[in-house]
């Protein structure tokens, strides 16, 4: 689901959560299912109207509208993962060069493994491929995949956030990734 939260939008998958600044004054606290939120961000005509109810919401574009229920379950407090303390710097320029040259050697858990300043395919060092990187702290490793979902965006990032994530800024979005252990 996607969590309404005035000015943004939150959507996780228990693994990655990411917040995007839409900059509408919108409630708070209004679960959408996901399958909505794909839908709205195939639309490309501006917002024109915005109504909800106890159970639904509606959003009106130039010449259509869209209705749909709320999500059933409601979202736990998550500001405590977004809101966390963290000391941001440049995303290394070479990250992604370095994931997308070691992920064809990744096992089947599809984890890469930080060390200093380098990035491993394997938590051995003797075992598959490594990259250097610029500033990577030793004894993390996250998903892969997780990487991936936030490329687009990641400009800023904090690899050794308390919790074992990584925190993450972007322009207009942030988010939180989950360490593997």
């Amino acid at each position: 689901s996607v969590l309404m939260a005035g000015a943004s939008l939150i959507a996780t998958d228990r693994k990655t959560m990411m917040e995007y600044w839409h900059g509408l004054d919108l409630p708070t606290g209004i679960a959408l299912p996901k399958d909505l939120g794909a839908v709205l961000g195939k639309i490309k005509k501006p917002l024109k109207g915005f109504g909800y109810s106890q159970s639904s919401v509606t959003f009106w574009y130039e010449n259509c509208w869209l209705r749909s229920q709320f999500y059933a379950e409601p979202w736990p407090d998550v500001r405590g993962i977004l809101d966390r303390k963290a000391n941001l710097w440049p995303m290394p320029n070479d990250f992604y060069k370095a994931l997308d040259a070691i992920e064809p050697f990744c096992d089947e858990s599809g984890a890469v493994y930080f060390d200093t300043g380098i990035m491993r395919s394997h938590l051995d060092e003797n075992i598959g491929a490594c990259h250097e990187v610029f500033s990577l702290p030793k004894g993390l490793s996250f998903s892969v995949k997780q990487l991936n979902i936030i490329r687009p965006y990641i400009e800023q990032v904090d690899f050794m956030t308390e919790g074992h994530m990584m925190l993450w800024q972007g322009k207009n979005c942030r988010g939180a990734v989950m360490g593997r252990s």
